[in-house]
């Protein structure tokens, strides 16, 4: 892990002793195309410099603070080695979410290939015995595993839909065709926007993950497997404020495969990111200080 440096994510502050905790994780060896992925930790940074999410952050569409009381810090990133094992990179990662989910912050992974929700949610699991994850993806993840696969961004839900920690996953946003239907693993629930309710457990902690294309390509274009269709950033306010109703705290967040080198010079989906992660800061802050 590298020190975290004066360009932390919102201008947060370097450490592990916030409310969130933001981990950088520029990890793309668990996708099989590119590594581009790799470089959106440090480009989120970039596009947040010259804030101080600590100061507040005020919506001007709205003219409200949004976040004044919610305390973020940066542990910077977790850099996978030629010297490292890919296994060893994902302990350290679960060891990490572990110890800051038992002492009650909140895991912020910033990706990264999908696959470093594994050993994210993992941690967070093992911390509070019973969770639930939430999915925001375009694709199903759980590509058949064998006892000689490893881990990668196309079949991690399948390694976590064997976590006896975790009671159910639920999936929103997933399209396309193909010859085969897939069969997904036991525990793990196909839904939409408006059926999330009667597809979460209602009271249960839950670990949202977002895969960048779980977004319509008009929306989020910066990503390696684009899929026509899909979620608007007003959707994400949507299941927000259902985990609020169903009163399912929000214990583990990640958003991963945006590839910042499909950007066009303005950072579009860059920033369409930025905007949604103070949208769920904003929610984390609900929950745990109340409107």
């Amino acid at each position: 892990m590298s020190e975290a440096s004066r360009n932390t994510f919102f201008g947060a502050d370097p450490g592990a002793e916030g409310d969130v905790v933001v981990i950088g994780a520029p990890y793309a060896h668990g996708s099989s195309q590119s590594g581009g992925a790799a470089r959106a930790p440090a480009t989120l940074r970039a596009l947040t410099r010259g804030e101080r999410i600590n100061d507040g952050i005020w919506d001007y569409a709205t003219r409200k603070r949004v976040i004044d009381k919610l305390r973020v810090c940066d542990l910077g990133d977790f850099v996978f080695r030629a010297s490292m094992s890919r296994t060893s990179y994902r302990t350290e990662l679960e060891e990490t979410a572990l110890t800051l989910a038992l002492r009650g912050a909140i895991p912020l992974g910033l990706g990264g290939d999908h696959s470093i929700t594994l050993p994210l949610a993992r941690g967070v699991a093992r911390a509070h015995q019973q969770i639930q994850l939430l999915q925001l993806d375009a694709h199903h993840d759980y590509a058949s595993i064998g006892a000689a696969t490893r881990p990668t961004h196309a079949n991690f839900i399948g390694f976590l839909a064997t976590c006896p920690q975790i009671l159910r996953i639920v999936q929103v946003g997933v399209r396309g065709y193909s010859s085969l239907l897939p069969i997904p693993p036991e525990r793990v629930v196909e839904s939409s926007i408006a059926t999330l309710d009667q597809s979460l457990i209602a009271g249960v902690p839950t670990y949202l993950t977002i895969d960048t294309d779980a977004f319509s390509p008009s929306h989020a274009p910066a990503v390696m497997h684009p899929v026509p269709g899909g979620l608007c950033w007003e959707d994400l306010d949507r299941v927000l404020a259902m985990l609020a109703a169903l009163r399912c705290p929000l214990v583990g967040v990640d958003w991963t495969e945006y590839v910042p080198e499909l950007e066009q010079h303005n950072h579009p989906t860059g920033l369409g990111i930025v905007f949604a992660l103070v949208r769920v800061l904003a929610a984390i802050q609900t929950q745990r200080y109340g409107a």
